[in-house]
């Protein structure tokens, strides 16, 4: 399934889909927190939804043909904070940099 992990901005408009890429084409695509999301959707290969308030959801992922396979989990984050910026004085000190 791609993308794994997804951060996404909780707006009514705002509509997102996972795609699963491997597997026989028949699958289980199971919330473990369905009050997050709205217009849930699994219909072949896609997944799709609109997050509705802020948390985390894990989808579970499993293949209905493939007995060996092991399920897929997909962790969503949704977040009501749209975008951050930062305003600095000074130059900012990028990760692993030293002054």
């Amino acid at each position: 399934m791609q993308p794994r992990q997804k951060t996404l901005y909780v707006d009514k408009d705002n509509q997102f889909s996972l795609e699963i890429v491997h597997g026989s084409g028949y699958f289980s695509v199971t919330p473990d927190n369905k009050d997050l999301l709205v217009d849930f959707v699994h219909k072949d290969r896609k997944v799709s939804f609109k997050p509705k308030r802020k948390g985390t959801v894990i989808l579970t992922v499993e293949d209905l043909q493939l007995a060996d396979s092991p399920p897929i989990q997909v962790t969503l984050s949704f977040s009501e904070i749209r975008a951050l910026q930062l305003r600095a004085p000074r130059i900012l000190i990028e990760e692993g940099d030293e002054e």
